[in-house]
């Protein structure tokens, strides 16, 4: 409890200084009495920065790659995920050793060449590519998470369903 006491408290300060200075002027900032704020609370300084340093453009990119990605991300893996734990077949075992053979490569590892590659074809400033490359490098890990929680799922939800007239066998 003392470590995680410590990290807590630790976390709270820095993003405290944060927000602090984020209200405090440039001039403040710089001197020894940063947290006096003698010329008061700054809340133009966020204006400022929404205005003049496009973050609302960084911040807009962000929420679109984030809503794309994540939504894909669990439309492949969470299918996946479900027929590995349910479903007994050949090479399921290997499948899954294989997922989480890749959860332990550093992503630096990961990463490095493929922005060699990237790079090279010219296609380090496009949304597709930044958003393919994002789901690519969570599919392991999302997988993986769902995995578990799959196998853990009572099998009365599909006994259930198989009661209402829906069949395993069925295909659409």
């Amino acid at each position: 409890y003392l470590v995680t006491t410590l990290w807590v408290v630790f976390t709270f300060v820095l993003v405290g200084w944060v927000l602090f200075a984020s209200l405090s002027t440039s001039n403040e900032i710089f001197s020894d009495h940063m947290f006096a704020f003698e010329s008061g609370f700054h809340f133009e300084n966020y204006a400022k920065a929404w205005k003049t340093q496009k973050v609302s453009v960084f911040f807009m990119n962000s929420l679109l790659y984030t809503l794309i990605s994540c939504t894909l991300v669990v439309l492949i893996s969470a299918p996946a995920a479900y027929v590995l734990s349910r479903f007994k077949f050949r090479m399921n075992s290997i499948i899954q050793n294989a997922i989480a053979a890749a959860l332990g490569i550093p992503v630096i590892m990961i990463i490095m060449p493929l922005f060699g590659i990237i790079s090279s074809l010219k296609l380090t400033n496009t949304r597709p590519t930044i958003i393919f490359l994002y789901i690519a490098m969570n599919v392991p890990f999302t997988t993986f998470f769902l995995l578990s929680f799959f196998k853990n799922l009572s099998f009365t939800f599909e006994e259930a369903a198989a009661i209402d007239g829906c069949s395993p066998m069925k295909t659409f």
